[in-house]
């Protein structure tokens, strides 16, 4: 059996696109000039041992959740209206209009996250990461005195799936 040829692919030519669980809710927006793009399939583990040895005999994994985290400038900077997404984390989930202003629920808006990844040299597949339903804890702004304004966002989803669309 031959072993496949490897791909090497280039963080520096990521996209995200970020959406909501439906079409609308909210509206496909494509974010650009990512960095430091990290996504962290995880598991907590529970490990069993038994009377006689001093060694583990079992282990099974529980709780699985994927935390995604990034930074990214160049959004839109729109804060009301149906095509805003700089806010949509304090939007009602329910499909309320972004507002710019938080809103007094405990619905929490999901969202899906897509990263594409672009092998080197032309050809060969492309790396895609998908990470269904996650919800942002918090929403950072930082702003230093002179220097561009990034957005860190830190998101946990439900899982993350790889493909080579």
């Amino acid at each position: 059996m031959a072993a496949a040829a490897a791909t090497i692919y280039f963080a520096n030519e990521a996209t995200l696109a970020v959406e909501g669980q439906t079409a609308s809710n909210p509206p496909s927006e494509s974010l650009a000039v990512l960095k430091d793009v990290e996504v962290i399939a995880e598991w907590e583990h529970s490990e069993l041992y038994g009377f006689g040895t001093t060694r583990r005999v079992g282990v099974c994994k529980h709780t699985a959740k994927c935390t995604v985290k990034f930074k990214y400038m160049k959004y839109l900077p729109t804060v009301s209206g149906a095509t805003a997404w700089f806010p949509m984390w304090m939007a009602d989930a329910t499909g309320a209009t972004p507002t710019g202003v938080t809103v007094d629920t405990n619905t929490v808006r999901l969202f899906k996250i897509t990263g594409v990844f672009a092998p080197q040299g032309s050809g060969n597949s492309k790396l895609q990461a998908v990470v269904e339903s996650v919800y942002f804890p918090k929403f950072p702004l930082k702003a230093t005195e002179n220097e561009f304004v990034p957005v860190e966002m830190e998101g946990i989803g439900t899982f993350v799936t790889y493909t080579n669309p």
